[in-house]
């Protein structure tokens, strides 16, 4: 943390040991609000491969057209039929906030190199209270009410396909019918019938408006010793995903920004799956997703373009504690295109929502 600097702070490292009384506040509180832009945009660019703003509260999600053609003769006239149908996505807000404050005299006192400090760990945190929600959004098998403010009742946010009702288009015989995306085994990933991933590829595949391209699989670290073990996996440097160069290695373009998303790629299944190891997944979980399906989350903005992102208020509160900086986000995540990703648990015979990361979270 000592020698991290801040967006924007980059040319005051010099001058770190001064206080913000003699640098400025004035020029301090520009300073941020240029640091929580960058910031800003590159949370929207960390997920933008993800993750789509909406600024609404309730959305009609199209489903995929199915059926064929009605037989007639040559004296026939086919019957109007009703358009493709469609499933109701509720969009949740939730508020985070962090403070740097202290008494008037301290906060009179404080140095630059402290507001550096400060910024660092507030941008990090508002990261990771985004990461955490939309994990949860995923890994969360149980829909929920959201009491919306400006429709005056609740709305419906419903997970991954889960079992439920809604039918979803499917390739071959059978185009339409319900489905599952949360899956479970008891035993450890080995060899067999507990390689889980040309299931895990197929569920996928099987939907048409999910297209023909691969799967990324975000897996949590405690299940890579058991993946790398199994027969079909193939290590990183040796598979068409990453191409070896002298002087650095390049990746496919499809996949790359599904790379930035998590930590690091481990390799590939011949079932045609990626394995990313991603840190922040809870023990014994993966999440999947098919590359070319898109649509995947929604992440609710205000109608306001000033109330979104991570923003910052100097409200000086005639208190004992005075805050000098508030840093507030307003947004929300929930999925939008149900069949587009497929989670999947190893321990339990079926699915268990993860402790701690069940959505709507708290905090």
């Amino acid at each position: 943390m000592a020698n991290e600097v801040s967006y924007g702070f980059e040319n005051l490292t010099t001058i770190f040991e001064d206080t913000i009384t003699e640098f400025g506040v004035d020029r301090i509180n520009l300073l941020v609000e240029e640091a929580l832009r960058i910031h800003n945009q590159m949370v929207t660019d960390l997920q933008d491969f993800l993750v789509a703003d909406s600024l609404t509260a309730e959305e009609n999600v199209l489903l995929p057209a199915s059926g064929t053609l009605q037989p007639v003769d040559e004296e026939g006239e086919a019957l109007p039929t009703r358009p493709a149908g469609f499933y109701t996505q509720g969009y949740p807000f939730q508020r985070g906030e962090d403070a740097a404050g202290g008494t008037l005299e301290a906060l009179a006192h404080m140095s630059v190199g402290a507001m550096n400090r400060k910024l660092i760990e507030t941008t990090k945190k508002d990261l990771r209270w985004a990461h955490d929600r939309i994990l949860a959004a995923c890994l969360t098998n149980t829909a929920y009410n959201y009491f919306d403010d400006a429709l005056k009742r609740n709305v419906s946010v419903t997970p991954f396909a889960n079992g439920d009702t809604v039918v979803y288009n499917k390739r071959g015989l059978f185009p339409v019918a319900t489905d599952d995306h949360y899956l479970s085994q008891a035993a450890a990933i080995a060899d067999g019938a507990n390689d889980p991933f040309q299931a895990i590829f197929d569920d996928l595949f099987e939907h048409e408006s999910n297209g023909n391209g691969a799967v990324v699989c975000y897996a949590a670290p405690d299940l890579l010793p058991s993946i790398e073990a199994l027969s079909g996996f193939t290590k990183w440097y040796q598979t068409t995903t990453v191409i070896r160069g002298e002087d650095q290695n390049t990746i496919s373009p499809t996949i790359l920004p599904f790379l930035e998303f998590g930590t690091r790629i481990i390799g590939e299944h011949d079932a045609g799956v990626i394995i990313v190891r991603m840190d922040a997944l809870p023990a014994a979980y993966m999440m999947c997703f098919s590359t070319s399906a898109g649509d995947y989350l929604v992440r609710r903005q205000d109608i306001l373009p000033s109330w979104r992102g991570l923003r910052a208020s100097s409200d000086f509160l005639q208190t004992p504690v005075h805050i000098y900086n508030r840093f507030s986000r307003k947004a929300g995540y929930a999925v939008r295109n149900r069949i587009s990703g497929l989670m999947f648990f190893v321990g339990n015979a079926s699915w268990v929502n993860p402790t701690g990361l069940t959505a709507p979270l708290v905090g």
